[in-house]
């Protein structure tokens, strides 16, 4: 399913080399934008392909079922539905055991993502030498566990995060970015 452009820009941009272009990567739980592009298929997963095709992106961390308001609060073992979203409750991984176990990929293709949303769209939400002093530390112990496993990490975070691109770079030499 995955065209072979997609993967060498993916595959390019994990290993910090230039690509036809950033590949985009994003999240899609809105069921108005499943019924433009999807609302003819009757298999899910496949529509929602149709759906990441159809609006370019290269990338998803999964998507969301867009639940309708009918299944507000139900739940499951590790599960919750809130404003038409379904929520883990529990997480399921919670070790780099845990991860090794739910991984079936081999290293070279592993990939993980992590993520914060530490900015507005016209500023950091706390402060940069905050940042330096408890996030990024903590960010780089588990970039570090995951790339000693051999796993491949993208960090994402949405709005603008330019005040952060100098110590990134700065401390790490390269910031893949999307914009």
């Amino acid at each position: 399913m995955l065209d072979k452009a997609v993967y060498d820009r993916i595959m390019a941009a994990l290993n910090f080399e230039e690509g036809d272009r950033v590949p985009i990567w994003d999240y899609i739980d809105n069921r108005a934008v499943y019924r433009y592009f999807a609302d003819d298929e009757p298999d899910y997963l496949k529509g929602m392909v149709k759906v990441y095709h159809g609006l370019g992106i290269d990338l998803c961390r999964g998507f969301g079922a867009s639940f309708d308001e009918s299944q507000e609060g139900q739940s499951g073992e590790n599960w919750m539905i809130s404003g038409m979203t379904r929520w883990l409750t529990k997480r399921p991984i919670n070790s780099l055991e845990d991860l090794n176990w739910n991984c079936s990929a081999t290293p070279s293709t592993r990939l993980e993502n992590t993520w914060s949303d530490i900015a507005y769209k016209d500023k950091l939400m706390v402060s940069p030498e905050f940042l330096r002093q408890t996030f990024t530390p903590c960010l780089r112990k588990v970039v570090e566990l995951l790339k000693e496993a051999g796993i491949k990490v993208i960090f994402h975070s949405d709005s603008n995060v330019i005040l952060t691109f100098y110590d990134t770079i700065k401390r790490y030499g390269r910031y893949p970015i999307r914009l």
